[in-house]
């Protein structure tokens, strides 16, 4: 027996003395990669597959690490499967990554219907040639495609494909085919509302879905909640608009939609709190609230109120707070009573602005035109102001501004992400203005020169009636300090050939601007010019005529000085096309003998331009102006070709150019001492930023002297037009129809009016 327990402990000491020997021996015989290798790729470069893998020469073998590898190379899109093994020789171990290569893809195509169109159908074909081959992009890309296909009222198109695999070059290709079967045009014939007591017409423009138009399920149910939001704005706070009943008509071969509308009772606001408030007072809050006490449930009111006081917030560094509309709706008195929670939040500062995508505007050139920087408060209001002042700079395509998190709480990063833009032009053109006549002209071009934001432009007109030689340059920034101040030179060489006179001019001008405010600027330009009237024909005016008898054809000296304030608050997108905001212009031209010219005379004017958002992307921009000229001491009056003569695609269309003027005692056209002209424009997008619509009416009218002034007599014109942006602005077409009679033309005749540039 005691020999049997000795053989046991004996045993039990060996076993116990062979483990620990192992563990001790354990960390030796650790795994250690040495090598890593990628086998099975044919076209992908293994450099681009070991970017993706974590683990690294000298590293433990970790299975973890290894299948996270794989996901990783998996990721890359040019594999269809991922393996791993090792390999050890020697103590060494080698990491094997075996991958099988997808297909590349070669042509993507589209047959069937002719319509939609293929070349726009495959714009939604999300996978691209000489792309790895991946089956969900083919099915993604047939949804899509089916979705545009829906919107342009192809609802019961139907489109399948085919992968069709081939070898090229020892390499496996797949060509794919989307086969489409558009089926019918499908077009709404009748919409009906129930229930409903405001007119079928007004619910009707509340909607785009609309008779005679393509039918849009998407865009259907969409307008289902613009109907529920426009019944909320008028009191209907119960208001339920249930899904429209759409049921395809045989006879009439479209869709015919029912809409059924349960709207309630009209409530009234009873009363408004405003609470969490610490910051901003509430007196400061109710003086630009829109929501009222008594007045009718308004949710757009409702809305802006959010935003105002949302806006009232960011501008002092609250970006983060927070507006919750609390209401209590009592049903029997029909009354609701809103509550504005307010989470104030905490203050943001900015850590850093980053600018990426600028590949040929100087940094310095964009850091200038913010009015924040880094480690100032986050003013929401400046931060907006400073991106629509990048939009206006006219460089780029698409400014957009991100805010990421900064290492603390309350500091943000800033990042501005531009695309450059073109901005430099050389365009050679031949054409018909209304004014110039046919003509040919050269034009060079180059905005933000050498990226720095300098303009040049070199100009030269020949045509049947102008002549035109110009030059300018301009350094909108000099020596990057702020307050930002302008200086330009500007040279010119001109000859008009108008009804009556030809007009020669040739002079220089050097002007200064500087920003008083983030809105105004006041500016300097001094003007030396040389003007030459010639080839007057037998029956100008009397006072072209007195000019002619003291002056012949000599060049006249004209020296002087405008000083100009501007305010600009336009915003928008286009910045050709303002969607909001106002554009004033005071401007005063001083010109005397005491400044070295021939002829003296004082000129103000006022130009001033409000930009109204309407429905939709409607904008109304409200123009007038009004401006005199006097003579100053001495006794001659100013000279014809520096008074007023309105008419034409820059002032009231459906004229001829100048035409609407006074008339000496002979009935001959001269030019007057008074002007006014007034327009309206409602814009709307045809494609953003490419061609839009106008409807337009204008008037006008010039008085011999301000004494005259009456605006019963004013002249009038309206119609329509297109306005095509393009490198060197834009391109305005417009036909207007003459509503009142002139000397040689008769009240309703038309005239088509062409012009480069905006309006106004």
């Amino acid at each position: 027996m005691i020999q049997r327990m000795l053989i046991i402990a004996v045993c039990f000491l060996f076993y116990a003395t062979n483990l620990y020997a192992q563990n001790e021996k354990a960390p030796l015989a650790t795994k250690i990669i040495t090598a890593i290798t990628i086998v099975g790729n044919e076209t992908v470069h293994e450099g681009i597959v070991l970017r993706a893998v974590s683990i690294k020469l000298g590293d433990s073998l970790d299975a973890k690490k290894v299948d996270a590898d794989i996901r990783a190379i998996y990721k890359l899109g040019y594999f269809e499967n991922v393996t791993a093994s090792t390999e050890i020789i020697d103590a060494k171990v080698t990491l094997i990554f075996s991958v099988k290569e997808r297909p590349m893809v070669g042509s993507i195509t589209v047959t069937g219907s002719k319509e939609p169109s293929h070349e726009e159908i495959k714009k939604e074909i999300t996978m691209k040639e000489n792309t790895p081959y991946q089956q969900y992009q083919a099915k993604e890309s047939v949804q899509k495609m089916l979705e545009y296909c829906q919107k342009q009222g192809y609802c019961y198109a139907e489109i399948t494909h085919e992968v069709k695999s081939h070898s090229e070059k020892n390499k496996k290709v797949v060509d794919i085919v989307f086969h489409l079967d558009s089926k019918q045009l499908i077009k709404v014939k009748e919409i009906t509302f129930l229930n409903s007591t405001i007119p079928v017409r007004t619910l009707k423009r509340q909607i785009k879905t609309a008779k005679g138009g393509i039918y849009n399920k998407s865009e259907l149910e969409i307008d289902s909640q613009r109907l529920v939001y426009y019944y909320k704005s008028k009191g209907y706070i119960q208001a339920i608009v249930s899904s429209p009943e759409v049921v395809y008509s045989k006879e009439k071969k479209g869709m015919i939609i029912t809409i059924d509308i349960f709207e309630g009772n009209q409530f009234k606001v009873t009363g408004v709190e405003i609470k969490g408030n610490k910051l901003i007072s509430e007196a400061e809050i109710r003086m630009k609230m829109k929501t009222a006490e008594n007045a009718l449930y308004n949710i757009i009111q409702i809305s802006q109120d959010m935003q105002m006081i949302n806006s009232l917030y960011a501008s002092k560094g609250y970006i983060s707070c927070q507006i919750i509309p609390e209401e209590e709706v009592d049903a029997e008195t029909k009354t609701v009573f809103i509550s504005f929670k307010i989470d104030e939040g905490s203050q943001a500062y900015i850590e850093k602005i980053l600018i990426t995508g600028n590949t040929k505007t100087k940094n310095n050139v964009i850091r200038r035109e913010l009015l924040i920087k880094d480690g100032s408060l986050f003013d929401g209001q400046d931060v907006r102001l400073s991106r629509q002042r990048l939009i206006n700079l006219g460089y780029f395509e698409e400014v957009n501004f991100n805010i990421k998190p900064g290492t603390d709480e309350g500091k943000k990063i800033l990042e501005i992400d531009v695309k450059e833009g073109k901005t430099g032009t050389f365009l050679f053109s031949a054409g018909y203005g209304s004014q110039p006549g046919g003509f040919g002209s050269i034009e060079c071009v180059l905005n933000n020169l050498k990226g720095k934001g300098y303009a040049m432009n070199l100009k030269g007109e020949l045509g049947e009636n102008i002549t035109n030689y110009e030059f300018g340059f301009t350094n909108p920034w000099f020596r990057d300090i702020k307050p930002k101040t302008l200086v330009g030179i500007e040279s010119w060489h001109t000859s008009d050939k108008y009804t009556d006179y030809t007009s020669l001019r040739k002079g220089v001008a050097l002007r200064t601007s500087r920003d008083t405010s983030k809105h105004n600027s006041l500016s300097c330009k001094y003007k030396y010019e040389e003007v030459s009237m010639r080839n007057m024909s037998a029956n100008v005016s009397d006072s072209i005529n007195d000019w002619k008898n003291k002056w012949g054809e000599k060049y006249v000296k004209t020296s002087g000085l405008n000083l100009r304030f501007i305010r600009n608050t336009k915003m928008g997108e286009d910045i050709f096309n303002p969607n909001s905001g106002c554009f004033w212009d005071i401007s005063s031209d001083l010109v005397g003998s005491i400044l070295g010219g021939d002829i003296e005379y004082f000129k103000p004017t006022i130009d001033v331009t409000y930009y109204i958002p309407s429905w939709w992307k409607f904008v109304l921009a409200v123009h007038s102006r009004f401006g005199i000229i006097t003579k100053l001491n001495g006794e001659d009056a100013p000279p014809d070709y520096e008074k007023f003569r309105v008419g034409g695609h820059y002032s009231v269309r459906g004229y001829e150019e100048r035409s609407i003027c006074p008339q000496d005692n002979n009935k001959n056209p001269e030019g007057g001492e008074a002007v006014f002209v007034g327009n309206l424009e409602y814009r709307f997008p045809i494609a953003p930023k490419q061609l839009y619509g106008v409807l337009f009416a204008d008037c006008g009218n010039v008085w011999k002297n301000t004494s005259g002034v009456d605006f019963s007599g004013l002249k009038a014109g309206a119609g329509i037009g297109l306005r095509i942006n393009s490198p060197i602005g834009p391109i305005r077409m417009d036909y207007a129809w003459r509503l009142n009679d002139v000397p040689g033309q008769v009240k309703g005749e038309t005239k088509i009016h062409f012009g480069i540039g905006p309006s106004f």
